[in-house]
C-alpha cells in the first residue's frame, strides 16, 4: 500500500507537468514527423510551450525551436532519431536561453559557412503542367501550363496558356458539318484552394483570348478558317502534395467557345458558327515555387 502511494505521489507532478505541455511541429518532412512525435509523447515531464520546425538540408536536418517567450534554439542533426532526441532534450531543459527575444543567436553547424536563416512557411505558389482529354468533342486532347503570380491566404492569381486539338460539330444554312481545329489560349485566372492536410481542392475561374484555326468539312464546303474570340474556363481539381515541393491533381475542366467564320460554298459566302461548351478530364503535376 505504501509503495502504491509513493508511485501515485511521484506520478502526480508528471501528470501536472504534461498538462502544461504544448509542443507544435509546425513543419517537418513526412518521414521525420512521426518519429519526433513519438519521442515527444514518451517524455514524462513537459511544462513548456514549444514550436518546432524541421527542414531537410545538406548533411541531415536543421531544427529550429521557439518557446512561448519567443526565445529560440537551433541545431543541425544527422537523422530523424537524433531530431527526436534533441527536441526531447529541449523539452526536459526548461532553462531556455535568456537572450532578448529580438536577438536570435547565430549558430553555425560544422561544414556550414554562414548562419542558417529562420525557415519560413512553405510557399503557396505553384507552377503546373496539365494534360486533358475531352468528354464531348471528337478525339480532343491538349496540354496547359500555369503559374501562380501572387497568393493571399487560400486565394491565388496567375496566368496560363493552353493548346487543344480535336473535332467538333459546326452549323450553317446548308446543314451540319465538322471542323478539325487547333486552339491556343492565353488566360488570367483566380483560384481558391481548400486544404485538408496534404490533400487539397482547388477551384479556378479563368478568362482570356482564344485563337482558333482549322478546316471545315460539310456538304459542298471544304475551307480553312481561323478566328479570335474571348475565352472562358473553369476547373475543379482534387490533389495531394508529395513531399515539400511536388503535388499531383486530377479533376474536370469546363470551357465555352463562341466564334463565327466566313466560308465559301457553292451558293456563295456563308457564316458558320461554333458554339461549343465542353467538359474535359484533366490531370496535373505541380511544383512549389
Amino acid at each position: 500500500m505504501r509503495v502504491a502511494l509513493v508511485l501515485l505521489l511521484l506520478a502526480a507532478p508528471a501528470a501536472a507537468d504534461r498538462s502544461k505541455c504544448t509542443v507544435t511541429i509546425a513543419r517537418a518532412p513526412e518521414e521525420v514527423r512521426p518519429i519526433v512525435e513519438r519521442w515527444v509523447q514518451s517524455e514524462p515531464v513537459c511544462d513548456v510551450s514549444l514550436e518546432v520546425r524541421i527542414v531537410p538540408t545538406e548533411g541531415g536536418y536543421y531544427i529550429f525551436a521557439e518557446d512561448g517567450n519567443h526565445r529560440v534554439r537551433e541545431r543541425l542533426v544527422p537523422d530523424a532519431e537524433s531530431a527526436g532526441v534533441l527536441v526531447v532534450s529541449w523539452i526536459a531543459d526548461d532553462k531556455l536561453p535568456s537572450a532578448a527575444p529580438a536577438a536570435t543567436p547565430e549558430i553555425r553547424a560544422p561544414g556550414i559557412t554562414a548562419a542558417i536563416a529562420t525557415p519560413s512557411e512553405p510557399s503557396r505558389r505553384w507552377i503546373s503542367v496539365t494534360g486533358f482529354v475531352g468528354l464531348r468533342t471528337v478525339e480532343p486532347y491538349g496540354v496547359a501550363a500555369a503559374v501562380d503570380i501572387a497568393t493571399w491566404r487560400a486565394f491565388a492569381i496567375g496566368v496560363a496558356t493552353s493548346w487543344l486539338q480535336g473535332s467538333l460539330s459546326v452549323y450553317a444554312s446548308e446543314g451540319t458539318g465538322f471542323m478539325q481545329f487547333s486552339d491556343a489560349r492565353g488566360l488570367a485566372y483566380g483560384a481558391h484552394t481548400a486544404r485538408f492536410g496534404k490533400w487539397n481542392l482547388r477551384s479556378t475561374l479563368a478568362a482570356g483570348v482564344l485563337y482558333s484555326r482549322g478546316t471545315v468539312l460539310m456538304p459542298g464546303i471544304m475551307d480553312d478558317v481561323s478566328g479570335v474570340s474571348p475565352a472562358i474556363e473553369t476547373s475543379l481539381m482534387f490533389g495531394r502534395e508529395i513531399g515539400d515541393s511536388w503535388a499531383i491533381a486530377m479533376g474536370l475542366l469546363g470551357t465555352y467557345t463562341h466564334q463565327s467564320y466566313d466560308v465559301e460554298s457553292p451558293n456563295g459566302p456563308r457564316e458558320l458558327r461554333r458554339e461549343q461548351p465542353d467538359l474535359m478530364f484533366s490531370t496535373s503535376v505541380r511544383h512549389r515555387l
